[in-house]
């Protein structure tokens, strides 16, 4: 296999486009020429650096020079930004203030319903407490009404007995 020489390509019929960006309008009103096509592994051509001055056939250069419009807008522009800045500080100053009551109102609603909460939470376990109690004392008492069903049936058997074996008058 041979060895191909780094950025080259084995076929000599490929070939690529460059990988520049296209040219600008501004560009090709300079006369900037499109790029072409390449051999791959040949070096792009491209246009050096355009200066900021403008420069055509027959026309003169022009640099641009600070003047005074230029720095009074300028100057207006920062006292502007300043006014901006000043007034969304305030705003946000505001809104801070206002949320922080809101915060604070929503704190003491919060605390005010936990408070009820927990009031309601002890009187009902006060309830179950005293349910269970009169469940407790209902049972104790149909136990004892047990027991004593059957003591009361065996005392009316007896006298049932004792009423067989007794003269009629």
């Amino acid at each position: 296999m041979a060895v191909v020489p780094k950025g080259q390509c084995r076929s000599d019929k490929a070939f690529v486009r460059a990988r520049v960006p296209p040219p600008s309008r501004y560009a090709r009103d300079r006369g900037a020429e499109e790029v072409p096509w390449r051999r791959w592994g040949e070096p792009a051509q491209t246009s050096p650096p355009v200066p900021l001055s403008l420069k055509g056939e027959g026309a003169r250069e022009r640099v641009m020079e600070p003047n005074d419009v230029t720095v009074e807008i300028l100057k207006n522009i920062r006292d502007e930004i300043r006014t901006t800045r000043g007034e969304l500080s305030a705003r946000v100053d505001d809104l801070r203030d206002s949320l922080s009551a809101r915060i604070d109102d929503t704190n003491n609603r919060l605390a005010s319903l936990e408070r009820r909460q927990v009031e309601a939470e002890v009187r009902l376990a006060t309830e179950v407490t005293q349910g269970a109690r009169v469940l407790h004392d209902l049972r104790d008492d149909l136990r004892a009404d047990r027991a004593l069903r059957h003591r009361v049936d065996d005392l009316e058997q007896r006298g049932t007995r004792i009423e067989a074996h007794a003269p009629q008058p």
